[in-house]
């Protein structure tokens, strides 16, 4: 990655793979990689199972897709809204709400069956109906990082929080996997009961990102603009005048 080559094969390693620059990084850009694959973990795992989830409380397919439209449209707009608002709100305010957001539709999914709090919940919480990376906090989290990030290790930076996005992902999703089949084999335990564990596990981790979000610094605000005084010099009260 960094396009050096130091004279043992060790170090050299580590910095091709960027480790280097992870391991010297400052703390809240650390947090904030912790953070995506702790979100992308939680995408995971709840898109292998959404769909079964609607599908066992007979809502038919097409209230299911319409469902899944009404939650990617609603997303889009959360997004946009607070994408527009982040700054001014402030960044960590903006993720603390979201983690609030994110663990609030986790609770409902496990204990609502009705149709429209779930949509409700879903657009709010910013569910995730393809397991990939939606709402604002991406563009706040990548925005954060360039400003927090020196320019010889930027790249390293958001390779490995583009890594550790993709990784959360793959992990939710084999552990959910194996958690439902697991539930599942227990007596008594529904496919219904097994799914709604996934969405309280959801929950959790929307409260385990509020607390990364509450470990952030100051520094991830946005810096005030600099203001540039130009010096009054005799030919400018010429024109002046």
């Amino acid at each position: 990655m960094a396009g050096r080559f130091p004279t043992t094969g060790g170090t050299w390693l580590m910095n091709e793979l960027g480790i280097k620059s992870i391991i010297s990084t400052s703390r809240d850009s650390k947090l904030l990689c912790l953070q995506r694959f702790v979100r992308m973990f939680a995408y995971g795992a709840s898109t292998l199972i959404l769909a079964l989830f609607l599908t066992n409380l007979d809502i038919s397919d097409r209230k299911i897709g319409l469902f899944m439209s009404i939650t990617l449209w609603g997303d889009v707009v959360i997004s946009f809204v607070l994408t527009i608002f982040a700054d001014g709100l402030g960044r960590r305010r903006t993720m603390l709400l979201g983690a609030i957001l994110m663990a609030a539709s986790g609770i409902i999914f496990a204990i609502s069956s009705n149709y429209w709090i779930l949509v409700a919940a879903s657009v709010l919480g910013v569910i995730s109906p393809s397991g990939n990376e939606i709402g604002p906090w991406k563009a706040i989290e990548e925005s954060t990082l360039s400003q927090l990030s020196p320019a010889a290790i930027r790249t390293d930076i958001f390779a490995w929080y583009t890594l550790l996005g993709n990784a959360g992902t793959a992990c939710g999703i084999i552990i959910c996997g194996w958690l439902v089949e697991w539930l599942k084999a227990l007596d008594g335990w529904t496919p219904l009961r097994a799914y709604r564990i996934i969405f309280g596990i959801y929950a959790l981790l929307g409260l385990v990102k509020f607390a990364l979000s509450l470990m952030l610094s100051n520094k991830c605000e946005p810096e005030p603009e600099k203001q540039v005084y130009q010096p009054v010099t005799e030919n400018s009260n010429v024109e002046m005048d």
